[in-house]
């Protein structure tokens, strides 16, 4: 064979080509260019990826989601995590030397707070006010027990002398002489030298403090002094501005806020009034009992002396001796004050504390020592008043418990019928029913408890009991009463009040409407379509309650003819409570005008035109003589239930009621433009009344009305039928669009809309990567599953090859030694 031998010629070549391939860039693979053609070009748009590298984009997501998500998936089940907590070392702002700066500040914060006694180089200083303690002045206090305990420690020449056998290297003339030369009376001597020192030092901080308290009485006393000469000596001062005075004490005065007290809320409110009711029911059902709670003693440090001037009240005793003082004339001598006491204690037991009070006293000299002055006053008091005290006692209790069964409860539950509540509420003071209204609702709050369908019954009771009220002699007290409870009533539940009131409502509307002959409805209507007024907003273009109470004051109205004095007063009743509804609507009522051009029709005679329906004419309201009257009577409620005949006061006052309504009816509609047409049939039967019967206030009134009517603007212009108009001819030109960007998509609408498809757009391009990044994830973690798989497949593969492997080795060994064993 041939040896082939490497020569230095083909080595250098060798080296030269590993050098080169070295530094040659690394090629990609054509397979993994993705190149991107435009179907078509446009001048103007950029491409954006020509040319794209699908497989090295693929290496970074793998490569990204070894470094994240593989890590998460590695420690999924696993409890323990070594987590860096080295300062600085996840910030890579920071440089090697600024992570070591902040761990070594780090350290020293860290056991700044603790001081080691074995740590003798720590030197701290303190300080005082910004000053270190070493350098400020010291001053003795000559009262202080520094120095004492300082010379109650030991020196070191007396350790010295007295300790270790010291003192018996002491060659002086005491030990040569042979005296002094035990220890005990060496000690002793030093003990008497350290008292007397000690009693020398005493003495003379003693000394140092007297003569201190005897300079500060002599600086206090020169201060004064000197405060004294300079107030007399100074003028400036007499001469003071008060004003200026007043501004330097204001800028003296604390400017700090003072809380007052909290204000309570209304549940706090309500549990306090419903535990005063309580408190005062238990009283009274224990007056009722006939118990009686004696008086306990207060003392004035507990309540204060001023409180306790406030609750002295006048005993009967004091009260008779007042009275006998004014009948007399002049004060009362001590003789005469003895009598009284005395004839106090004989007849006056109607208090049970007074009688207790006088038990102890000495009653032995009533006849003997009373006085000659007031003897009648006493004789009749001994005359009415019992003697016996059990008696007198027994009298005071049923006074008491008659007293306390005529008082109202303090708890009262809710009505469960109406007849409890008129059991409650007729034949008592407005007052009494005032107070009955109140306890029920403090009592029954729907804060305090589930009382609120309770509550809703009690409401249908309060509508029943209106209207029984307004059908009384004298309802309008007891309305008042009840109007404002119905009114706090509707506010907790406004659903249920509504649909009961409604049906009050509904229900008297179908009562009108079975008349044979519609006639003007009587004082409980009426207070029911007042309450409506009152309780629900009357401005609102539709509302389910009042909507309802207008149109049934409008079929009244455009029905109904009044023919006597009831009649008349619930026509002006009726139009005053539809005034009130759209005074704030400014709403067109035209049943109003017509019935009031039917009330002033009937005022007057010789008319030239026809009245306005359901009118039919008449002189219901002409007066037959002449009224003289300073001031005309206002129309009452009552009228509406009166059985009267009508006469010309009545007349007079339902023209001057007329015409009232007519003046805020006027300035009311004045703005419409069709008031001057509406109003004009009213100038007529106004100026056919005959001026010189009444009053001048009326005469007044109906010469404001007359120029109001005729002073409003009459808005007549020419009809005039809009010109059709021509639509142009449609041109066919092109559609130039301003601030065209050819690469840019314009889109047309509201800046909203724009925002929301923006968005919207965005959120899709989102959920797109989502996706695609969930499959990728997907798969990234699929493979890893396979290649764990794969991993622990080929292990078992070479464990079990070794171990097969192993069992053929031990097998032919096995063998051979059979072998072996035949030969021998």
């Amino acid at each position: 064979g041939v040896e082939m031998v490497k020569t230095n010629k083909n080595k250098k070549g060798l080296a030269e080509k590993m050098a080169g391939k070295s530094k040659k860039a690394a090629k990609l693979n054509p397979f993994d260019i993705r190149f991107v053609k435009s179907k078509q070009v446009v001048l103007g748009r950029r491409n954006k990826n020509d040319i794209g590298k699908p497989g090295v984009a693929r290496a970074k997501a793998i490569q990204k989601r070894k470094e994240t998500l593989l890590q998460e998936y590695q420690l999924k089940n696993k409890s323990n995590m070594f987590m860096d907590k080295r300062i600085g070392e996840k910030d890579n702002n920071l440089s090697a030397e600024d992570k070591m700066i902040a761990r070594f500040t780090a350290e020293r914060v860290k056991g700044a707070g603790k001081s080691s006694i074995f740590n003798l180089g720590d030197d701290y200083n303190l300080t005082h006010g910004g000053a270190r303690i070493e350098d400020i002045e010291k001053y003795d206090d000559p009262k202080s027990d520094d120095d004492e305990e300082q010379e109650e420690l030991l020196s070191k020449e007396f350790v010295n002398e007295a300790h270790f056998g010291g003192f018996m290297s002491k060659a002086d003339d005491e030990f040569k002489s042979g005296r002094g030369n035990t220890r005990k009376e060496y000690i002793e001597n030093l003990i008497r030298e350290s008292k007397k020192k000690k009693a020398e030092k005493r003495k003379a901080d003693e000394e140092a403090e007297e003569k201190t308290k005897e300079l500060d009485v002599n600086w206090k006393t020169l201060l004064q002094r000197m405060a004294t000469f300079k107030g007399k000596s100074s003028e400036a001062e007499r001469d003071y501005d008060p004003y200026d005075m007043l501004v330097k004490q204001m800028g003296f005065e604390k400017k700090e806020a003072r809380g007052g007290e909290r204000m309570k809320t209304d549940e706090e409110k309500v549990k306090e009034e419903r535990e005063r009711l309580q408190s005062l029911e238990e009283d009274r059902q224990r007056r009722m009992r006939g118990e009686k709670v004696e008086k306990k003693h207060v003392s004035v440090e507990e309540i204060g002396e001023e409180n306790y001037k406030k609750t002295e009240k006048i005993t009967q005793k004091e009260r008779r001796r007042l009275l006998k003082e004014l009948l007399r004339g002049e004060p009362e001598t001590e003789e005469g004050e003895e009598g009284g006491e005395e004839s106090e204690e004989e007849g006056d037991d109607e208090e049970g504390e007074d009688e207790d009070d006088n038990e102890g006293e000495d009653t032995g000299d009533e006849s003997g020592e009373e006085s000659d002055k007031f003897s009648d006053l006493a004789e009749s008091d001994e005359e009415d008043e019992p003697q016996n005290e059990k008696d007198t006692f027994d009298k005071e209790v049923e006074e008491m418990i008659v007293i306390a069964s005529e008082e109202l409860p303090y708890i009262i539950p809710v009505p469960d019928s109406y007849s409890t509540l008129c059991t409650l509420m007729w034949g008592k003071t407005p007052g009494a029913q005032v107070t009955v209204l109140e306890r029920i609702l403090a009592c029954n709050h729907p804060q305090l408890g589930d009382h609120k369908p309770a509550l809703i019954s009690y409401y249908q009771y309060l509508l029943q009991l209106v209207q029984d009220t307004a059908l009384s002699p004298d309802p309008m007290p007891s309305l008042s009463i009840l109007f404002p409870h119905i009114f706090t009533l509707t506010a907790m539940f406004q659903q249920q009040a509504a649909t009961s009131l409604l049906q009050v409502i509904s229900d008297k509307y179908e009562q009108f409407n079975s008349l044979v002959r519609p006639r003007y409805p009587g004082l409980d209507t009426i207070m029911f379509l007042h309450l409506v007024h009152i309780l629900f907003p009357t401005s609102d273009y539709r509302h389910p309650v009042v909507t309802p109470a207008i149109t049934f004051m409008s079929s009244i109205m455009a029905t109904a003819r009044p023919t006597d004095r009831a009649s008349f007063s619930s026509c002006l009743l009726v139009c005053t409570t539809m005034l009130e509804y759209v005074s704030l609507s400014n709403r067109m009522v035209p049943e109003l005008v017509n019935t009031l051009h039917g009330l002033i029709f009937v005022s007057s005679t010789s008319h030239t035109t026809r009245p306005p329906p359901p009118c039919k004419g008449g002189n219901y309201l002409v007066l037959s003589n002449k009224v003289d009257l300073e001031e005309c009577a206002k129309l009452e409620v009552v009228e509406v239930s009166s059985v009267k005949d009508i006469d010309d006061n009545f007349r007079v006052s339902a023209l001057r009621s007329t015409l009232a309504i007519l003046i805020k009816l006027v300035r009311l509609y004045r703005e419409i433009p069709s008031a001057a047409e509406m109003l004009e049939p009213l100038v007529a039967p106004l100026r056919n009344i005959k001026t010189e019967q009444y009053p001048g206030k009326v005469n007044e009134m109906l010469e404001q009305v007359i120029q109001s009517i005729s002073s409003l603007n009459r808005r007549k212009v020419a009809v005039v039928k809009p010109a059709r108009q021509v639509p142009m001819l449609r041109m066919m030109e092109p559609k130039v669009e301003e601030g065209f960007e050819p690469g840019k998509k314009k889109r047309e609408g509201t800046k909203e809309m724009l925002e929301e498809q923006k968005l919207r757009h965005k959120l899709k391009q989102e959920r797109k990567g989502a996706r695609k990044e969930i499959r990728q994830d997907t798969a990234f973690l699929a493979s890893q599953k396979v290649k764990e798989a794969k991993m622990k497949d080929d292990e078992r593969k070479e464990k079990t090859k070794a171990l097969f492997s192993s069992l053929a080795n031990q097998e032919g060994d096995y063998k051979k030694m059979l072998k072996k064993k035949k030969k021998f």
